[in-house]
């Protein structure tokens, strides 16, 4: 009963009397999970975003970090990356609210996705404001297959995606966030900041060999619900009609920043 009291709720967000601010279900968050759910329930073998075999899709996932607090008062340490969705093949523990994932030991995808609608990737955190959300979410990927002993090479489908609208990609806002020289090089200055020998090894045997197989993209979302509108003709329409409700109510006109 109170699900449906929650579903009645949310649909009067499409009225003209809503109970509540419309972004809260008019956003990327929600966007992407009706995305994923289309790939998850549909074949699209060749798609960046298909759910292969086996696998399935989580919103809001707390990936591992190699930078865990090694003594207290440690000023290099890092909480887990939460990422708004993940593709592939991994189990979820979940701790209070923080849904924190383990990638399974026969893992063969791995795919990370960043939802946008008009913001910019995170930049760095307080310990390393140079480490942005790209660099910190590779290189969480990297330790989520070295803790399952999962080599990047032997995956079948290993990416990181970043998801907003077109004329955001267009405009170049996350090439530089997407190139491997600057996952590297940020990577590179997070290793360096501890002198230490294992953290060396580690990027040598993980950080680095995953940067180097890992799909980098930017997908926009006028792209991938074309896609999905051009095999079902049900679901296409209403994905674009929600898309532009979350245009509508996400910006204010005069200050769009894609």
């Amino acid at each position: 009963m109170l699900v449906e009291k929650i579903g009645q709720l949310l649909q009067a967000c499409s009225t003209d009397a809503p109970y509540f601010p419309p972004t809260e279900l008019y956003n990327d968050e929600w966007l992407l999970r009706l995305v994923l759910d289309w790939f998850a329930t549909h074949d699209a073998p060749d798609h960046a975003l298909c759910v292969a075999e086996g696998a399935h899709w989580f919103a809001e996932a707390r990936l591992p970090t190699n930078f865990t607090k090694r003594h207290t008062g440690d000023n290099l340490a890092e909480r887990r990356t939460q990422v708004d969705g993940v593709i592939g093949h991994f189990k979820i523990a979940h701790k209070g609210e923080k849904a924190q994932l383990t990638l399974k030991a026969s893992a063969q995808q791995f795919v990370v996705l960043e939802a946008k609608l008009f913001s910019l990737l995170s930049g760095g955190i307080k310990v390393a404001r140079y480490f942005d959300q790209a660099a910190r979410t590779v290189a969480c990927m990297a330790e989520a297959l070295s803790q399952a002993d999962r080599y990047p090479v032997d995956m079948d489908r290993i990416g990181f995606y970043v998801i907003a609208p077109r004329l955001q990609i267009e405009r170049g806002t996350f090439a530089d966030y997407l190139s491997r020289e600057s996952l590297r090089r940020k990577v590179k200055q997070r290793i360096k900041a501890y002198d230490d020998k294992k953290k060396r090894r580690w990027y040598s045997e993980w950080a680095d060999p995953t940067i180097e197989q890992i799909r980098l993209d930017a997908l926009s979302w006028e792209t991938l619900i074309a896609y999905i509108g051009a095999q079902d003709a049900v679901a296409g329409p209403a994905l674009a009609d929600f898309y532009e409700r979350c245009i509508q109510y996400n910006v204010n006109v005069g200050e769009r920043n894609y």
